[in-house]
């Protein structure tokens, strides 16, 4: 993981796990950068 492109680094506070985490997801997916196989691939991701 550590040669990987994107990162994420979630930080204590008010909001939820699960909601950061898709917030970060929307993000990802919203990229311009991102190619057609990367959002798919964070389509993929599941959230728990």
């Amino acid at each position: 993981f550590s040669l990987g492109r994107y990162k994420v680094k979630l930080t204590p506070g008010t909001q939820k796990k699960g909601k950061a985490a898709k917030i970060a997801l929307h993000n990802f997916m919203q990229s311009k950068e991102a190619s057609a196989r990367e959002k798919d691939l964070f389509r993929s991701v599941k959230v728990t």
